[in-house]
This record gives C-alpha cells, sequence and structure tokens, in this order.
C-alpha cells in the first residue's frame, strides 16, 4: 500500500523532477505547488463524525450504560428489555455491537477494564459485558 501513487505523490514528482519543471509554464508550477499545498491540508484537516456515526455511537453506549457486569444478553433479548434499541432491526443492533466486541475500546464507550464479550451457544449469539484479565484476578466464576 506504500507504493499507492497519489495526486500529491505525482505532482512532487513533477514538482521535483528538474528536467520537467524546466518545461513548465511558471503559473503551471505555481497551481501544481499550490495543490500539493491544498491536497495536505484537506489530508490533515480531523473529519467530523457523519450523522450515522453519532448515532451509533449513541445507540452503543445506551447498551452498554444497561448491560449488567456478566451477563449474557442476545440481539433479540437487547431489543425487547432496552428501551433504546425498541423498534431497531437486529441487523442494526449487532453492527453496533460488532464494532467493539473482543476489543479494548479506545473512545471510552466501555468501562475500563471490561469488553463485550460474544459467545456462541447452540448457534445462538450472545453478548456480556466481561471484566478483563486484569480485573478477574482472585475472582471466580
Amino acid at each position: 500500500m506504500e507504493n499507492k501513487m497519489t495526486q500529491a505523490k505525482a505532482i512532487e514528482y513533477v514538482l521535483n523532477n528538474e528536467a520537467i519543471k524546466a518545461l513548465l509554464p511558471e503559473d503551471v508550477t505555481e497551481r501544481l505547488t499550490s495543490l500539493v499545498t491544498a491536497l495536505a491540508k484537506k489530508k490533515n484537516t480531523p473529519k467530523k463524525p457523519t450523522k450515522t456515526q453519532t448515532e451509533n455511537a449513541t445507540l452503543l453506549n445506551a447498551i452498554i450504560g444497561r448491560m449488567e457486569m456478566g451477563k449474557k444478553y442476545t440481539i433479540t433479548e437487547m431489543i425487547n428489555v432496552f428501551p433504546e434499541c425498541a423498534g431497531l432491526f437486529p441487523s442494526k443492533i449487532s453492527a453496533v455491537i460488532k464494532s467493539v466486541w473482543d476489543k479494548p475500546d479506545n473512545e471510552g464507550n466501555i468501562p475500563e477494564g471490561a469488553i463485550i464479550h460474544r459467545e456462541e451457544i447452540k448457534g445462538k449469539a450472545y453478548f456480556s459485558l466481561i471484566a478483563t484479565e486484569d480485573e478477574t484476578e482472585g475472582e471466580g466464576e
């Protein structure tokens, strides 16, 4: 992936090659230089989350806030028990939870020292909020 030719790399190649640059009119060289600057600025600008991303983060926070530590929930149970999930399709809930299950959460959605764990029992997926290994020392199941 590092060898991918981007617009900025292509323009920089032209500007850094003295033989090619000598053939270009000065106004073209100035325009290419400003394009490289604009592309670099665009790349470094932080992106605002989309409406869907914001809604999904809010839903994830609500689900995690309702989950009890160690209790197993199916997607259907979440829809029936959690008011925030009422009326949503199971695929929506699954997609939101899938973004964080069995991963440490870097955005602060999941309480520190816990993860959402997915477990399949007889073909049915169960999700639970569990303590990470550091938190479970000295606790028994």
